[in-house]
């Protein structure tokens, strides 16, 4: 093998680490992405429950002061904090949908990245033991 031949191998071995490490940092990046999407995954979901417990609250509120034969004003705004209450609910629920959508891509996203590093570390390692094997070649040749 002339040097020129193992300059080129080492090229590629190089350009091989290149890739490799690139696809290593998104792989990082990506789990950062799945790690603060699993937070707020579980925060939305306390927030979930916090609203799902207010509206239950207010609904025994209602219960207990609503009459039929009048519009007590206590009942009235009581209904009316119901409805706030359901709303906020709804608006978390639909957030929480996002948040685990997103979730699902980022974990789809980190299982890619998981694949093609495992093929880039595949390539780089075959790149080194081309490079490996010309220099033995070399020193034997001239041995």
């Amino acid at each position: 093998m002339s040097k020129i031949d193992i300059a080129v191998l080492r090229k590629e071995r190089t350009d091989a680490l290149s890739e490799r490490n690139r696809i290593h940092d998104s792989r990082e990046e990506a789990r950062q992405d799945v790690d603060r999407l699993r937070r707020l995954c579980l925060d939305t979901d306390n927030d979930h429950h916090r609203a799902l417990n207010d509206c239950m609250r207010i609904e025994e509120i209602i219960y207990e002061i609503d009459d039929p034969a009048m519009e007590t004003e206590a009942a009235m705004a009581a209904h009316d904090e119901l409805e706030a209450a359901q709303v906020r609910l709804s608006r978390i629920e639909e957030r929480s949908d996002n948040y685990v959508q997103a979730l699902r891509e980022a974990e789809s996203i980190v299982s890619q990245l998981d694949k093609e590093s495992s093929q880039a570390s595949r390539r780089f390692g075959d790149a080194d033991q081309r490079v490996r094997q010309a220099r033995r070649r070399q020193r034997h040749h001239h041995n």
